[in-house]
């Protein structure tokens, strides 16, 4: 069976695949993020990563005016306290 820490990382990887994933999107739609992830695929994702994890759960994703925010919604990795890697539009990849 794989590390939690070594799915920890996996998972930091897919948020961070994701987080420009939709700066690219953005890009392409006049600065406007999708209204949800699936919009991504199959142009800028093949298929939406899942936490390895936390398979059960997908990845949270919001947004607003100001810009958007993906993240794990799994606890069960090892890794820092807040336990959930995120991308955001304003400060990249936070762990």
């Amino acid at each position: 069976a794989d590390s939690p820490a070594r799915n920890y990382g996996d998972c930091v990887r897919a948020v961070h695949v994701i987080g420009t994933s939709i700066e690219n999107y953005s890009s392409d739609h006049g600065g406007n993020c999708p209204k949800t992830l699936d919009e991504l695929t199959p142009k800028y994702l093949p298929v939406l990563p899942r936490c390895p994890n936390a398979p059960e759960h997908n990845y949270g994703y919001s947004k607003n005016k100001k810009g958007f925010r993906v993240f794990c919604q799994g606890i069960q990795h090892v890794g820092p306290s807040t336990n959930r890697p995120e991308y955001n539009s304003r400060e990249g990849m936070k762990l």
